[in-house]
């Protein structure tokens, strides 16, 4: 079976793609980072996930420590969630944040079998410049294919797991490069 799994953020999931989480014991759309990281941890452990296309944009950085302030007396939060209490009297804060989890790069570390495609977005690289950024996210995940795009640029590729760049000269064509390829090798 194939499941179009959507975050919160990307919308609504199909009631067979909501049965297929209830049966994950995920009751509603992912939406945390470590919600996502939950359901990664499962389905990458199934025997029978065959290949995931982890496109989901995640935060790059997760709050650290926050510091608020109300009436001139600091407040210090190392306890984060949607969860948790709110500052509306803050009159000013200070957030250190630290680089989040590369949820992704436990996909293979869980089941080297599975066939993995990720993405790489950028914004203003060069060609050569998004190549090597696709090339270090392929190895760092083991993915087998990454789909690298330029958002300002319009650059968009294909990076493989032999080092082949597949070029596109747009996003449509890209798509239909990525679908080529993926069933190429999928089967």
């Amino acid at each position: 079976s194939i499941y179009l799994i959507k975050t919160k953020m990307a919308g609504v999931n199909s009631k067979k793609t909501m049965e297929h989480l209830k049966s994950l014991n995920i009751d509603r759309a992912i939406e945390t980072n470590d919600e996502l990281e939950d359901f990664v941890e499962i389905i990458s452990r199934k025997s029978e996930t065959a290949s995931i296309i982890m496109a989901a944009a995640i935060c790059d950085f997760a709050p650290e420590e926050l510091t608020a302030y109300e009436d001139k007396t600091p407040i210090q939060i190392t306890n984060f969630g949607k969860d948790k209490k709110r500052l509306h009297k803050a009159h000013s804060l200070h957030l250190k944040l630290e680089p989040s989890k590369k949820i992704v790069d436990i996909i293979k570390q869980n089941n080297t079998h599975i066939f993995l495609v990720t993405f790489k977005t950028t914004a203003s690289s060069t060609k050569e410049q998004l190549v090597e950024k696709s090339l270090f996210n392929l190895k760092r995940s083991r993915s087998n294919l990454v789909f690298g795009n330029d958002i300002q640029n319009k650059i968009n590729l294909i990076v493989t797991e032999d080092n082949e760049v597949l070029e596109a000269v747009d996003r449509a064509s890209a798509l239909d490069v990525f679908c080529e390829e993926f069933f190429r090798r999928v089967g």
